[in-house]
Order: C-alpha cells, then sequence, then structure tokens
C-alpha cells in the first residue's frame, strides 16, 4: 500500500478534485487530503508526505488524476528501488492528450527515504519543483507504465516557477 496527498488550494476546482478522489479510489492506497499552504507548495508537500503509516508516499495534485492500475505500478516499482517515476499524458484545455512523457508524475518514494528531509522542506524547497527537489533526494527508477494524466490550464501554480514546459497543443 501507499500514502497518496492530496493538495487543495483557494484555486481547487471541486469538480476536478471529485475526479482526482474517484482515480484514487480504485487504488490500493490511503488518500489523504490536505489543505495546501498557499504560495508554498513544498510546505504543503512537507505536511502531505508525513502523513499516514505505508511503506511507500506520493502526492496527486488536485486537478490531476491517475489511471486504473497506478499504485500497483509505484509499489512494484519500490520494492525494486528507492524511488520510482513513471509516465504520463498530459490533457490540454481543449480535450486533447499529449505523450507519454516521463520523469514528472507520479513520483513515489520510500517512506524512510524521503521522511529524513521532512524537517523543514517546506523552507528548503519552496521555490523548486516538487519533483526537482524529490530527483536531488533520490534519483527515481523510471518504469515504462502511463500512470497519471497532468492537466494543463492557466491557472496552474508550477507556472510560477518557469521550470517546467507547457507541452504545446499540435
Amino acid at each position: 500500500m501507499i500514502d497518496v496527498h492530496v493538495l487543495t488550494h483557494s484555486g481547487t476546482r471541486a469538480d476536478w478534485l471529485d475526479q482526482c478522489l474517484e482515480s484514487l479510489a480504485r487504488e490500493p492506497c490511503t488518500v489523504h487530503v490536505v489543505a495546501g499552504v498557499e504560495g508554498n507548495i513544498a510546505a504543503g508537500r512537507e505536511i502531505g508526505f508525513g502523513l499516514g503509516e505505508h511503506p511507500y508516499v506520493t502526492f496527486v495534485d488536485s486537478d490531476d488524476f491517475v489511471l486504473p492500475g497506478a499504485m500497483d505500478a509505484m509499489c512494484e516499482a519500490l520494492q525494486r528501488a528507492p524511488a520510482a517515476c513513471a509516465r504520463e499524458l498530459v490533457l490540454t484545455e481543449d480535450g486533447a492528450r499529449h505523450g507519454p512523457f516521463v520523469k514528472h508524475h507520479l513520483f513515489a518514494l520510500r517512506r524512510e527515504v524521503v521522511a529524513p528531509h521532512l524537517p523543514g522542506y517546506g523552507k528548503r524547497f519552496a521555490r523548486d519543483h516538487c519533483v526537482t527537489a524529490l530527483a536531488n533526494i533520490c534519483p527515481p527508477l523510471e518504469i515504462d507504465a502511463i500512470t497519471y494524466v497532468w492537466r494543463q490550464h492557466p491557472q496552474q501554480s508550477h507556472r510560477s516557477f518557469g521550470t517546467w514546459p507547457i507541452y504545446p497543443s499540435p
């Protein structure tokens, strides 16, 4: 089993959060919905990664969703490596899906790997994209499975970081 946290914030859309939670309901995981810290995603991650008791941890953004088998794929990979990342599809505003792309979502770790980094995580990584920070802690095993749908839209918080590409519509 795996603990999954989903951060919410003032701009969280209820319909997208519902879709996110519905996608996780059929997965072997415990979901923790966490009120994020406005303006500091890393502070929310610090809280989220600390929740639960399962040996593995990950997150799903409240505007995204997982595909069937996502958590099984992560748990299997984490039996072989301390961190794992799978492939994702990008869902653009016009409803088109692009990809697959890799090394962004779904990123999961063994709890024992991330736990020592949690105290102060929100301050140390306040300006880093979460996956960048996690990959610096422990480079992931990249698995060949499409597990995640990343919804791209103008209100995404990652756009303020300027470190991740916005995949254009063809």
